[in-house]
């Protein structure tokens, strides 16, 4: 099943539009066809989507279910870090996060 990511605002009365670049490469590459089923991810929540059309430039998608998934890990991290010099410090924090 592939997995698409959008926003939570093209979610619409249990439908969703797949636009873009998305579309493209669902359309052409992965030459999905409609009644496929498809993952929708948004930033709140995982949705599992059949295609229901599929046009020129965009894609659209009924919601089947929605999917509970808990992505936090059950593993606790410490990190302890010495005192680097001055410029070091930025990439340590962009290089941990």
């Amino acid at each position: 099943m592939f997995r698409y990511f959008c926003a939570d605002d093209c979610i619409e009365n249990n439908t969703v539009s797949v636009t873009g670049g998305d579309a493209r490469h669902l359309k052409t590459i992965l030459r999905a066809q409609e009644g496929d089923i498809i993952s929708v991810v948004t930033d709140s929540n995982e949705y599992k989507a059949r295609i229901e059309a599929i046009n020129k430039d965009d894609i659209f998608c009924s919601l089947i279910e929605e999917i509970k998934r808990n992505n936090e890990s059950k593993i606790n991290i410490t990190l302890c870090q010495g005192i680097p010099k001055q410029t070091k410090m930025e990439t340590i924090i962009q290089q941990n996060v």
